[in-house]
């Protein structure tokens, strides 16, 4: 009965690394995304269509600003006017492309934000505060938007 078992283990091993890990394999890539004009650049989402979304790091420090990446082209989608934006979580991005997160305005206030390819960055403001993020969004376009405190 032991041999047996060690016999039916060792051939599953031995398929497991000869097929099934060799096929599994071809669905793993890894990619150079770029940095633009930054200094270093950090994916921090994913979707099915294999739109990536992260962050662009600038030397002076205090500046980043969120992008999108598809099929090889990265877009800085910009700022609300203020001098630093970025996506909050790896739910910041949709199965259609649009992403969340927050946004410098030009007033110095944190705002949640939506990015939408053509259509740009739109400002989805606070609830009564002076600063929101938003975290997630759902293939609906529905967003979970926190509010701040002024």
């Amino acid at each position: 009965m032991k041999r047996t078992f060690v016999t039916v283990f060792a051939c599953s091993a031995i398929f497991f690394v000869l097929v099934a890990l060799p096929a599994f394999a071809l669905y793993i890539s890894i990619a150079d995304l770029g940095t633009l004009s930054a200094d270093a650049s950090e994916a921090s989402g994913i979707n099915d269509a294999g739109q990536v979304i992260g962050t662009l790091y600038f030397q002076s420090g205090s500046n980043s600003h969120a992008f999108f990446w598809e099929a090889g082209a990265m877009t800085d989608i910009g700022t609300l006017g203020g001098s630093s934006s970025h996506p909050s979580s790896r739910r910041s991005i949709n199965g259609i492309g649009q992403t969340v997160g927050s946004s410098d305005t030009s007033g110095g206030q944190e705002h949640a934000f939506m990015w939408r390819k053509g259509a740009g960055m739109t400002d989805l403001g606070t609830l009564g505060g002076n600063i929101s993020s938003a975290n997630a969004i759902n293939d609906a376009g529905q967003v979970v938007r926190l509010p701040g405190k002024s």
